[in-house]
């Protein structure tokens, strides 16, 4: 049950910088040095996914590209690709496509040559399709592995010699978007946070992709990669034409070595195949939250259909196809809907053999666009039904020390929405002594309210580098923490009480949502689905 009632404070202006903003008393900075001349004098610091905050750079640019923050941030994601480097590429192609021939042709980066395209989306999507199929894929994810093949120097079509300054250029572009150009430019590699050195320890693990645990697989073939089995001409006409045959990879490895769940949920299938290409045994996983998954030429199964796993249980163990050791490996958004569309490219998410993936980049790239709904925000109230643990613990969502299901009461859903808005998020794959948090992905500028009363306190450095932004602070209930909002309502300051659904601001398009009991992490997932389930 669900008690709903209308959020009347409207939401408030962004102000200062462009990009993510952070609950603190000081007033924000902004990055040092900067661009002479033009349209990049107006690159600054912002969040990969914000797309809010990169319109902003477009608008004050001057660049005909103002308006397209979304399609860059949706286009890099589905790719894996940070979407600030495409600006970046943008902006040392053609100033941001200030420079007058790129604008007929609606080309911002220089591709061709002589390529034009229907629209500047067009282009944005066919530029992050190329990184991700033509240069990620083969393992050129750094900008000088990028740029040898980008921008050749010495190449016929660059007489001038201005190759040579692309790394450099691209480089000092990139860094003033915030990203950091000594590591690879895929979204797993780039901190999330702005103007931080990026590790990938700094990002707040939410679901780990890790179906051979620690061990690394050679790769063997990737996704849709032309002349192997993973083609889709290859099987539209073998009758495979499915995410779970197109959208894999096939990892060598001993047979006998343990294959993991990759995520909680239910497995689906498990069947054993024929010789040759379908050898083995085959399991489906799927999380019921927008997540599936597929291992097949198994050796051996430790589970049945509608056993329900937990994220890193063991499913089974590696075995042979077609003379050949290796997992073949896929992820979809659902495993009943098999359609190739329905896929997900799984290199960013295997870059390592234990690579940490953001609960709400995993979501953009795993969903469509998510509506933003009419009419008044309504903010959402528990009615008291109870939440379902994913497991025991406090990482489990239970109270700590208890084996109840932990809650607060009363409790509101964090973000507000019209009618006919959505919001997707996955549950998190928790560990005991670590942070646990939730990312709740919505359409950009959604309200972000109080799940409780209480009082607002800064994050330390140490909780803004995992992911907090605040927190209200409700001594009977624990600490209820927040990621970055693009915009804050009027008020919303440390120490200020706050009640009950009232509006804290606005989101960039994804909020990290948090629990925190006498220095406990609590898995807020059980909670949040029992008020509001995901889209």
């Amino acid at each position: 049950m669900r008690r709903k009632f209308v959020l009347i404070a409207a939401s408030a202006a962004l102000c200062g910088m462009s990009g993510a903003a952070t609950l603190a008393a000081s007033a924000a900075t902004t990055p040092t040095g900067g661009v002479s001349g033009g349209a990049n004098a107006a690159l600054t610091c912002v969040r990969p996914t914000d797309a809010q905050a990169i319109d902003a750079i477009l608008t004050a640019a001057g660049s005909p590209l103002a308006g397209q923050g979304s399609t860059f941030v949706d286009a890099g994601v589905q790719a894996g690709i940070d979407p600030r480097f495409l600006v970046a590429i943008a902006a040392q192609e053609t100033m941001l496509e200030t420079y007058g021939p790129a604008q007929p042709i609606h080309n911002p980066f220089g591709l061709g040559p002589g390529l034009a395209f229907a629209s500047d989306g067009a282009a944005i999507t066919a530029a992050a399709q190329n990184l991700g199929g033509n240069y990620v894929a083969d393992g050129l994810t750094t900008i000088s592995a990028i740029s040898a093949k980008w921008a050749p120097p010495r190449a016929t079509n660059d007489p001038g010699g201005l190759n040579l300054n692309w790394p450099s250029d691209v480089s000092r572009y990139y860094q003033l978007l915030g990203g950091d150009p000594t590591q690879p430019v895929t979204l797993t590699s780039q901190t999330a946070a702005c103007g931080t050195t990026t590790t990938t320890a700094a990002a707040a693990p939410m679901i780990e992709i890790k179906p051979l645990g620690a061990v690394t697989g050679t790769m063997i073939q990737g996704p849709a990669q032309p002349g192997g089995t993973h083609d889709p001409q290859f099987n539209l006409a073998g009758g495979s034409y499915n995410w779970q045959s197109i959208w894999a990879v096939d990892l060598e490895v001993p047979i006998g070595t343990p294959v993991y769940a990759s995520f909680s949920g239910t497995v689906v299938t498990v069947h054993s195949g024929e010789s040759g290409r379908f050898a083995g045994i085959s399991v489906g996983l799927d999380s019921g939250r927008g997540l599936a998954a597929y291992y097949a030429h198994l050796s051996q199964v430790d589970v049945t259909p509608g056993q329900s796993v937990v994220a890193g249980q063991i499913l089974g163990a590696t075995g042979e196809a077609n003379g050949v050791d290796h997992l073949h490996f896929a992820l979809g958004r659902s495993y009943s809907d098999g359609s190739p569309s329905n896929g997900l490219n799984p290199l960013p998410f295997l870059a390592a053999a234990s690579t940490t993936v953001q609960a709400a980049e995993l979501k953009l790239a795993g969903a469509a666009p998510l509506a933003t709904g009419s009419g008044t925000p309504v903010v959402t109230v528990w009615g008291g039904n109870a939440p379902e643990p994913l497991g025991p613990g406090p990482s489990g969502g239970n109270t700590p020390g208890t084996g109840t299901p932990a809650t607060i009461s009363p409790f509101a859903f964090p973000i507000a929405l019209p009618a006919g808005g959505q919001v997707r998020y996955v549950a998190p794959a928790c560990t005991a002594g670590a942070s646990c948090q939730v990312e709740l992905a919505t359409a950009a500028g959604a309200d972000v309210v109080a799940s409780t009363a209480g009082t607002l306190e800064a994050a330390t450095p140490a909780q803004r580098a995992d992911g907090i932004a605040f927190w209200i602070d409700r001594p009977t209930a624990g600490r209820i923490g927040y990621g970055p909002l693009t915009a804050y309502a009027p008020g919303v300051a440390p120490g200020a009480t706050v009640r009950l659904g009232q509006p804290l601001g606005t989101s960039a398009g994804s909020v990290a949502f948090a629990w925190d009991s006498g220095g406990i992490a609590i898995n807020p997932w059980p909670l949040l689905t029992a008020v509001r389930p995901s889209d």
